[in-house]
């Protein structure tokens, strides 16, 4: 069997979305080296945008300073963190979860007003840790602001945030993530 090891630039949520597209090439028939040049032009551009009830995780797993976390837990405040390209980036800061998860579709709006950017190219997925009931209200809050379906309402398709990445996150974990449509890039 042929193996190539992609350096995927993704985590959790936007992963799952990177493999369901290598998952399509396959069925549309693409060849096996077809599909790892696309899966390579794809790294870049998938997101992941999610919020936490505190920053406490992300620092006892070495990902963020421990003055960050101590003023933002003093303050009660959430967090909005961005992954893109690999890299890790804090969006803002909310004193609710309802408050920071209406930012999350904030954001996830505006990358789709970018010029050259059509939502129908991409997979949109809501991402989550525990709590099943929330992220259904969630992906239900999401589909109304982009207006259009995300992949789990057409295909049988879930994404909960793995226990390695929830190790980092905390058990509150939810957001979304994006990637474009293999056949889009």
């Amino acid at each position: 069997a042929k193996i190539t090891v992609i350096n995927s630039l993704q985590n959790s949520a936007s992963m799952s979305l990177f493999v369901y597209e290598a998952m399509c090439m396959r069925d549309a028939g693409y060849s096996y080296e077809e599909a790892v040049k696309k899966l390579e032009a794809l790294r870049p551009y998938g997101r992941i945008i999610f919020t936490t009830e505190s920053l406490d995780y992300l620092t006892k797993g070495g990902r963020l300073v421990r003055t960050a976390a101590m003023i933002t837990s003093k303050l009660s405040l959430r967090p909005i963190i961005i992954m893109k390209g690999g890299e890790i980036s804090v969006g803002g800061f909310f004193r609710t979860r309802k408050k920071a998860k209406a930012k999350v579709i904030e954001f996830l709006c505006k990358h789709f007003e970018e010029p050259g950017i059509d939502i129908n190219d991409y997979d949109i997925t809501v991402g989550y840790c525990t709590n099943n009931d929330e992220a259904e209200e969630f992906r239900k809050e999401v589909e109304e602001a982009i207006k259009t379906k995300l992949l789990e309402s057409g295909v049988e398709f879930k994404t909960r945030i793995g226990v390695v990445t929830a190790c980092h996150t905390g058990p509150t974990a939810i957001g979304a993530a994006l990637m474009p449509k293999f056949d889009h890039i």
